[in-house]
């Protein structure tokens, strides 16, 4: 079972169908809102996520997850790279002065149970991200996926020469 996460490009769903044919079951599929009519027509057995509704703080609303991190995610170096990766993310990101300290803790913490519980209940085995992480949900749920041990992939694509490679992880190991 597979969780795609794509950006704005609009290559990538043409990908997702070729990855189906192959036999991928995408079964969670996050990114921009222009993709979502798409994913519900090509991808009936996903769950869409609202990526900008997620980030705003959406995922507050839900209560009892099924599922919770253990305790030592919360001190090992993973996670508190990420917690600083995905604040300064937000802060770029906050044209309108949304977040404050506290707002964004609770945004983040509350993206990261939701997503660890989803890539759970979903029994995800493989991340596929189209690029590298536009906004904190996408950031969050690829950096939390590989804590989780969960595979990854992700796509690079050459902005002079028509290439694109897949490899693991985005610190460059294993093209």
């Amino acid at each position: 079972k597979t969780c795609f996460i794509v950006t704005g490009a609009n290559l990538w769903p043409e990908l997702s169908n070729e990855l189906t044919q192959k036999g991928l079951d995408f079964k969670m599929w996050l990114g921009p809102k222009h993709f979502e009519c798409f994913a519900k027509e090509h991808h009936k057995g996903a769950t869409v996520y609202p990526a900008l509704e997620l980030t705003k703080g959406a995922a507050l609303k839900y209560e009892d997850l099924p599922h919770s991190p253990p305790a030592a995610f919360y001190t090992s170096e993973a996670f508190l790279r990420l917690k600083d990766q995905v604040y300064k993310m937000m802060d770029r990101q906050d044209d309108f002065s949304c977040y404050r300290r506290l707002e964004r803790e609770a945004v983040f913490y509350s993206l990261f149970h939701y997503f660890y519980s989803e890539l759970i209940e979903n029994e995800i085995e493989l991340v596929i991200a189209t690029e590298g992480p536009h906004e904190p949900t996408t950031k969050i749920l690829y950096a939390l996926a590989g804590m989780m041990g969960i595979r990854r992939v992700h796509f690079d694509i050459s902005m002079v020469i028509p290439m694109m490679v897949m490899r693991e992880g985005f610190e460059g190991k294993r093209f």
